[in-house]
């Protein structure tokens, strides 16, 4: 089940017309530096947008052994 875009950084700027307006967007990379930069770009273009805190990697050692709790972004 794919429930997201995968947009590269470096494509955003091509592809804006591509993520919706009208809910909040998460936006997630292995660590957390790409996707600080894309949810700072995003923001400054009126987006409602946040960024997985901890990266993807972050998010995998988080849900091993069931510990999903504390999953947050910023």
């Amino acid at each position: 089940m794919n429930f997201g875009l995968r947009i590269p950084t470096p494509e955003l700027p091509d592809r804006l017309d591509e993520l919706p307006t009208d809910r909040l967007l998460v936006v997630a990379c292995p660590m957390t530096d790409r996707s600080n930069m894309a949810r700072s770009y995003l923001a400054a273009r009126g987006f409602d947008v946040k960024y997985l805190q901890g990266g993807l990697l972050g998010l995998m050692g988080r849900l091993k052994g069931g510990k999903a709790g504390d999953i947050s972004t910023r």
